[in-house]
């Protein structure tokens, strides 16, 4: 597996895993381009396995942190484990988050959220059931962000959808190019 070039960052909304049992090889693979990895973890990710995994082939797991890169701000808001009724945002995770975010330009801001905003095309499981979190999509609607880097519904293909300016991205199984501060490739 290489990455085409011009990649300066890949981004991982979670769900890599199934059920808490986690391939190496799809996380090695990911890691071979040298590009850095920037990835949350999902429902499906098993926390522990998770960590042990991005740590051992050098990712950098965002979950709670907000980082730097090359002007970019990127916050990270994983669902290591959840209950499957409430919105995720309503955990104290989520405000904890926001505080971070505080001093952020916001113009310059990515949230990668494993769980999408609700409300999107991004949130809509085949059925079109919202499997999204109305408090993300409240926060994105009124701050608005660059962007939003999800997962969660296991779309077969890339989804993308907007609220206001922000791009939401759900890149599915196939990855998506996201050129910040320009245009989407799939």
């Amino acid at each position: 597996m290489a990455l085409a070039g011009g990649i300066d960052l890949v981004v991982s909304g979670g769900d890599l895993g199934v059920d808490g049992a986690n391939d190496r090889a799809v996380y090695e693979a990911l890691s071979r381009s040298g590009v850095p990895v920037l990835s949350v973890p999902g429902n499906h990710d098993g926390g522990s396995a998770y960590g042990e995994l991005a740590g051992a082939v050098g990712w950098t797991d965002l979950d709670g942190q907000v980082i730097e890169r090359a002007g970019w701000w990127f916050a990270g808001f994983g669902l290591p484990s959840w209950d499957g009724r409430s919105d995720p945002a309503e955990a104290p995770a989520w405000p904890e988050l926001l505080a971070r975010m505080d001093a952020i330009p916001i113009a310059r801001l990515v949230l990668v959220s494993h769980v999408p905003p609700a409300g999107t095309l991004t949130s809509r499981d085949r059925r079109f059931v919202d499997r999204g979190s109305p408090r993300i999509a409240e926060w994105i609607a009124a701050w608005h962000p660059a962007a939003c880097i999800c997962g969660h519904v296991h779309h077969r293909e890339p989804v993308t959808d907007r609220i206001g300016d922000t791009s939401i991205v759900n890149a599915g199984p196939y990855g998506y190019v996201l050129v910040l501060g320009g245009k989407e490739q799939p």
